[in-house]
């Protein structure tokens, strides 16, 4: 029985992991002098092959973060500032990362055109 070793080549890489960036809100423990209900608001990485098919790894990869903000009935309670806030950081955070991914492709290009 022989085994056959092929030399990866770039054609043949598993699937490029793809993230996305989507916005979180957690309730936040406060002290029981505390009235009302106060909440986190977080932007947070998510990873997978598709984008349907996104998870959320252990080691959550935070890169945007509100803590303790009063949630509050009208849109301009602190809760509902920041959360839209995250949503602005959740989108600039995604062209940065969709900048990032076509210039590594255009090199993965340039890089295949030496080969061939």
């Amino acid at each position: 029985m022989t085994t056959t070793t092929s030399k990866s080549s770039k054609t043949a890489r598993q699937p490029r992991l793809h993230s996305r960036f989507i916005v979180k809100e957690s309730a936040a423990k406060m002290p029981n002098s505390c009235w009302g209900r106060y909440t986190h608001v977080g932007v947070i990485r998510c990873w997978g092959k598709y984008t349907d098919q996104l998870r959320v790894t252990a080691g959550q990869d935070v890169p945007w973060y509100s803590a303790r903000n009063f949630d509050g009935k009208t849109s301009r309670s602190a809760s509902h500032r920041e959360y839209a806030r995250a949503v602005e950081a959740a989108a600039r955070l995604e062209r940065q990362y969709a900048a990032q991914l076509s210039a590594g492709y255009a090199q993965h290009l340039t890089e295949r055109d030496d080969e061939i």
